[in-house]
């Protein structure tokens, strides 16, 4: 069955006809002769209605909206024998009629356009199936782990998701910012466009255009009129990942559209009324970055309405087993894999593992062996060697000292971090891609780390070699 179709229509040899020739073209059809009959048949939910335009007891197009009641993405023909074509396409277009057609037509006119009507409603039906598998995807109870750190996380989204006040997501790379921004994006509307943009990615000179759009001869190689991120995501949300990489000349613009709700586009004078709601993403310490006078004051304050800090994998390792088994299944099918687990040694080397990279370095592990594995459970030996971790080898805790007084722990993680990245560049004589490498990181991811610890390469380094790393930091 290619799909029902209703058909009303008083004139009992063309009702009939109609049935007929598109029964023998596979479709389920159902006829009634009047506007009250067609209104209270309940039974028939059809995927297309073809209604005469003046009905015995109605219009037609009152039909259709009430038909549309039960079904907003009705498909919906309208007959016409009216003289005033003009004056029914106004009307088919102010009730949202797919299209209309007058009489006398012909049969195949007829068939070509119950064919369009119904692959428009089978667009209708994806769509909506692929909003409610993005609301799925991005609910906050798909939000993988157990932990306290991550309930509190999830509490404090489920909180700002209905409002359209401004978020700042904080944490490191890798930690799922992005996910973060995308859920509470989707718990307020789904439907609204969500537009993503990775500060650090743009080009200075390109920025001003990126954000806000251009008009044509604006400057050179402005061909055309172009839309911004902010016009593109009017009405939704725009993500703006990296903020701390943004040039201080973009920041100023940026303040003034957070705080005026209106932007220009380069090469205009005319404003332009904005309606989106802001996240802004960064792995940077803005408050030192502010210190530094690296990123505006007032900004900060902008941003930093609701603030969401996202803890490291390290800070939440009793949800390692539960991520572990959630990647396991996602590439078991999109890898064809046949992984039935873990084992527990290779298990309790993994939760010991430090996890630079966060999520994203687990989640390019379990990908790696569920292609070079393919079947059966990862054991210990699997592993590649830098995640092999014996119980003498965790993290060497039972030699760590602590005074009476107590540590500072954001401080001691930041010592260690530091180790790590200096005995790696040191086994690397600085060479920032193969440190990035051996440390499953982005080879930008570092140079930021690098630029926010202020580690630099010691003086002992050829001359040459220390000003190229210098000029390219």
């Amino acid at each position: 069955m290619k799909g029902r179709i209703l058909i009303v229509e008083d004139e009992p040899a063309l009702s009939r006809s109609l049935g007929i020739f598109l029964e023998s073209k596979g479709y389920e059809v159902h006829c009634e002769d009047s506007f009250q009959k067609a209104k209270s048949f309940s039974r028939f939910r059809p995927d297309l209605a073809i209604v005469d335009l003046n009905l015995p007891d109605g219009r037609g197009t009152d039909l259709i909206e009430r038909l549309r009641e039960k079904d907003s993405s009705l498909q919906a023909l309208l007959i016409t024998a009216e003289v005033s074509v003009n004056t029914n396409i106004v009307e088919a277009v102010k009730n949202d009629i797919f299209y209309f057609i007058a009489k006398p037509f012909e049969l195949s006119v007829l068939l070509k356009l119950t064919e369009k009507a119904l692959s428009q409603k089978e667009l209708i039906r994806q769509n909506e199936n692929l909003k409610a598998n993005i609301r799925k995807q991005y609910r906050f109870d798909q939000m993988i782990g157990q932990s306290e750190a991550l309930l509190k996380v999830t509490d404090l989204m489920r909180k700002t998701a209905q409002t359209a006040s401004t978020l700042l997501i904080t944490g490191e790379s890798g930690t799922g910012k992005e996910l973060v921004a995308r859920s509470v994006h989707c718990a307020r509307d789904s439907s609204a466009p969500f537009v993503s943009v990775n500060c650090g990615a743009i080009p200075k000179d390109l920025m001003e255009s990126e954000f806000f759009g251009h008009a044509k001869g604006a400057f050179t190689g402005a061909l055309y009129n172009r839309k911004g991120r902010f016009e593109m995501a009017e009405g939704g949300t725009l993500f703006l990942d990296e903020i701390g990489t943004m040039d201080l000349h973009l920041q100023v613009k940026l303040l003034r559209v957070l705080q005026e709700k209106e932007f220009e586009p380069v090469g205009e004078c005319r404003p332009i009324p904005c309606n989106v709601r802001v996240i802004a993403a960064t792995n940077m310490d803005l408050e030192k970055a502010v210190e530094r006078r690296a990123f505006r004051e007032d900004l900060y304050y902008r941003l930093n309405i609701i603030p969401i800090s996202i803890p490291p994998l390290r800070e939440r390792k009793e949800d390692i087993p539960l991520l572990l088994n959630h990647f396991i299944k996602i590439f078991n099918k999109g890898k064809d894999s046949k992984i039935t687990g873990i084992s527990e040694e290779a298990l309790e080397s993994l939760c010991h593992y430090f996890w630079p990279g966060n999520i994203r370095e687990m989640e390019n592990l379990v990908e790696r062996l569920s292609v070079l594995k393919s079947g059966g459970k990862i054991e210990f030996g699997d592993l590649p060697e830098k995640y092999r971790l014996s119980k003498n080898q965790n993290m060497s805790l039972s030699t760590v000292s602590i005074p009476s007084h107590g540590v500072d722990f954001n401080e001691a993680v930041n010592q260690y971090e530091n180790a790590i990245l200096m005995k790696v560049l040191e086994k690397t004589n600085w060479n920032r891609r193969r440190a990035a490498a051996l440390l499953n990181l982005n080879r930008t991811t570092l140079v930021e780390k690098l630029k926010k610890k202020g580690l630099k390469p010691p003086e002992n380094l050829p001359d040459e070699r220390r000003r190229f790393l210098n000029s390219a930091s």
